[in-house]
């Protein structure tokens, strides 16, 4: 288990969080949290502190940021007309698939040349326009990178929305840092729009402060 220490005002402005600390069991643990609640700030500041770790590699993948046009850029640039034409003609579900694949394929060589003690992997912004099936096959590759590196602490640590994502998961509440595990989509909706109805709370308290 590894714990870190968050402010509650990362921004210095308004309360994001309603706790410092926030631990992570090694394995797959989700992100959630309404759009805006926090979890790509949380990531942010995550990505500060394990930085700041000995013999720990972190790889990390945002599709806004690695994926969609930036990725047709690179094929275009490494003159990768498959890949490229690929991205022009697929969906954004797709697209995403795609620049995660390409992600993942980097991997295995990065851990066999660092060879670190703590291995930490962040998957931001991949929800939006997935399938069902999609959702699978990510977490199945995330289960094999998890158990390709048994033999050190692999933290696998997915942001989105995606009830199917999240549906069994070690999931962490963003806005409290507490584990949740969700079985039924209903649950799930209902905590959805409790962080929104926090979100807004906060939002209106910042305005009229």
């Amino acid at each position: 288990m590894r714990k870190f220490v968050i402010p509650k005002d990362p921004y210095g402005e308004f309360k994001l969080y309603s706790n410092t600390e926030v631990y992570f069991n090694p394995g797959i643990t989700v992100l959630v949290g309404c759009n805006g609640s926090g979890k790509s700030t949380l990531l942010m500041l995550l990505k500060e502190r394990i930085k700041r770790l000995e013999d720990t590699l972190l790889l990390e993948y945002n599709d806004r940021t690695s994926g969609g046009r930036n990725l047709m850029d690179k094929f275009g640039f490494y003159e990768n007309y498959e890949g490229l034409a690929t991205m022009m003609c697929s969906s954004e579900g797709e697209r995403i698939i795609i620049g995660v694949g390409d992600f993942i394929s980097k991997i295995r060589r990065a851990v066999r040349d660092t060879q670190p003690k703590e291995l930490w992997i962040f998957l931001d912004a991949v929800g939006s326009g997935l399938s069902i099936d999609c959702i699978a096959e990510i977490q199945d590759i995330a289960k094999v990178i998890v158990e390709d590196n048994a033999s050190i602490p692999t933290y696998f640590v997915i942001s989105t929305n995606e009830y199917e994502f999240a549906k069994d998961a070690d999931c962490i509440d963003v806005t409290t840092f507490k584990h949740r595990t969700f079985k039924r989509y209903d649950s799930y909706r209902n905590f959805i729009l409790s962080t929104r109805a926090k979100k807004d709370k906060r939002r209106y308290k910042n305005i009229t402060t």
